[in-house]
């Protein structure tokens, strides 16, 4: 007959980090979406292409910085924040997009009639 072979303990499982959660990643992205309106209210006037980029690649700076702030953070406090990294990227791209389509002859001059 088989001998039973004694049970080998198993390794405690590493308790996993709690993520960002749904409602910090649910305001930073609101506060995106509202700061995102408002720098739109602000450039409405602007009729250069000098005029327009500068400010938003101070915008997506300062958003980049601050969601870099908030992911130090978090990790520090122990917590991943894995849902706050589509912003970011998402941010890093937004100054690419907007040189390449100057690039490729699109108007960004206004033409609102006064």
């Amino acid at each position: 007959a088989a001998v039973p072979m004694p049970a080998t303990p198993r390794e405690p499982r590493r308790a996993r980090r709690k993520g960002a959660g749904p409602m910090v990643v649910l305001l930073f992205f609101g506060l995106i979406l509202a700061s995102a309106g408002i720098l739109a209210i602000v450039l409405d006037d602007r009729t250069t292409f000098i005029g327009e980029v500068q400010p938003l690649i101070i915008y997506v700076g300062a958003i980049v910085a601050v969601l870099g702030a908030i992911i130090v953070v978090l990790g520090c406090c122990g917590r991943r924040t894995g849902g706050l990294h589509p912003f970011v990227w998402t941010s890093c791209s937004w100054p690419r997009a907007s040189w390449r389509s100057a690039a490729h002859g699109r108007s960004w001059t206004n033409t609102k009639t006064r």
